[in-house]
């Protein structure tokens, strides 16, 4: 039996590697960015193809179950939403091609076609091609993921850390259902052995407003910053002010998009939570770890 993940050594994808590692001797998966981890060796490591379908389908040969972290946070480049949306579909296709029997894929809560974001917009219209691949599937919807290497929080942290004032598009009052990394890859693995087709919210067991979440911040990195909202038309002022910190550190902090849907309770759902691990408790364990430094998103994904 051979498991594949999507991006073993991105975010997600390596958290997702380690959980499968623990019953596994080796694993596979496709990339478009190697990078060397203490798991390294035992990954078989080939590359996306996007444009060859042939070379595609043996790359899965004898898998049985894929899991797919396949996405693209913002459009760069020629990488636009279109296009994520369309390799998404022909990773799909390829696994139909090759026989895999399972596909585990990580999409976001309350995704929707009609949806005015193309993030949430690209995600459903990804959802409904891994329905008509003919596939049998495993469609996981977390809200917010946290752990050490993320970086929106770890941002955040670094934000708090050095400005006197933090500004609040909105009054802050948003939901959000933070899971673990490390929950989020327990669930993904054990829909190995699941045997029907399911479509599940995937979010942690607490929930909180944004304004918690940065007020737990601020505690936990010994930070005084100023929380300081802009309710109403003033919301666009914190956005003008990421616009310009990413400016200065040549990076995207946040998109208009990524605060809107925010905004509009995205991030959150009436669902059963499935994580175990406390986001509070995490954060008073790592407060002092994160934003020591700046976590540069293009450079992760796009150097």
């Amino acid at each position: 039996m051979v498991n594949l993940v999507t991006g073993a050594f991105s975010f997600s994808g390596s958290y997702i590697a380690k959980e499968m590692l623990q019953t596994s001797t080796r694993i596979r998966t496709l990339t478009g960015h190697i990078r060397e981890v203490p798991y390294s060796d035992r990954v078989d490591v080939y590359p996306y193809n996007f444009g060859n379908h042939e070379a595609l389908v043996e790359s899965l040969d004898g898998v049985e179950n894929f899991v797919n972290t396949y996405w693209i946070r913002f459009p760069r480049g020629s990488m636009t939403w279109e296009r994520a949306v369309e390799n998404s579909r022909l990773l799909f296709d390829a696994c139909r091609d090759a026989g895999v029997r399972r596909i585990i894929h990580l999409s976001v809560t309350n995704p929707s076609l009609d949806s005015p974001y193309p993030y949430f917009r690209g995600k459903a219209q990804v959802e409904e091609h891994l329905k008509n691949s003919g596939v049998r599937y495993s469609i996981l919807r977390p809200a917010l993921i946290f752990e050490i290497e993320d970086i929106l929080l770890n941002n955040m942290a670094y934000l708090l850390r050095r400005s006197p004032i933090f500004g609040i598009f909105g009054t802050g009052r948003f939901k959000v259902q933070p899971i673990s990394q490390r929950d989020l890859a327990r669930v993904v693995v054990s829909e190995f052995k699941r045997q029907e087709n399911i479509t599940m919210d995937t979010i942690g067991p607490e929930t909180y407003t944004f304004m918690d979440i940065l007020k737990m911040l601020n505690r936990a990195t010994s930070s005084r910053t100023l929380l300081l909202p802009f309710p109403g038309i003033l919301r666009w002022i914190p956005f003008v002010m990421s616009k310009l910190f990413g400016l200065l550190f040549r990076d995207v902090l946040l998109t208009r998009h990524e605060m809107d849907a925010l905004r509009d309770d995205l991030l959150f759902t009436n669902s059963e939570p499935v994580g175990e691990i406390s986001f509070r408790e995490w954060i008073e364990e790592n407060g002092d770890l994160l934003g020591r430094s700046y976590a540069h998103e293009l450079n992760r994904h796009y150097k």
